[in-house]
């Protein structure tokens, strides 16, 4: 699913390509700017990298969806990495992520087995208090 929309993404991409390169020229002749000499190959280089990036990852996605597939389960560890990476690009930073974090690992730990104990001991004991 993660390769289909990097996929979708990255045809989106190109498609706008040339209207993002005329965009560039249109404003900087509205204000009266000049584009730096050489802009055209640099926005390109932005264009063909991104692209690789993308290509890149549909494979990886691709790749590690075989192999969960096949059953290797360590893949799904790599796969956690990559949405947790994922995650923190689009959060904007790991600062911002500690508060979803500490939310996510206190709800995990609220429903462990010991934890369901301790809970269930609680209230025995609440139960046997007013009995």
């Amino acid at each position: 699913m993660a390769a289909l929309l990097i996929l979708i993404g990255l045809i989106g991409g190109l498609a706008m390509f040339p209207g993002a390169q005329a965009a560039a020229e249109r404003e900087a002749e509205s204000t009266g700017k000049e584009l730096p000499k050489g802009w055209a190959d640099i926005f390109l280089t932005g264009v063909i990298m991104g692209l690789v990036v993308a290509v890149i990852a549909i494979g990886v996605y691709v790749i590690f969806g075989y192999l969960l597939w096949r059953g290797a389960g360590w893949a799904r560890w790599v796969l956690i990495g990559f949405a947790v990476l994922a995650f923190l690009g689009v959060l904007g930073g790991l600062l911002s992520l500690i508060p979803y974090v500490a939310v996510l690992v206190a709800t995990i730990l609220a429903f462990l087995p010991p934890s369901s104990r301790y809970f269930k001991a609680l209230s025995a004991r609440r139960a046997a208090r007013f009995a």
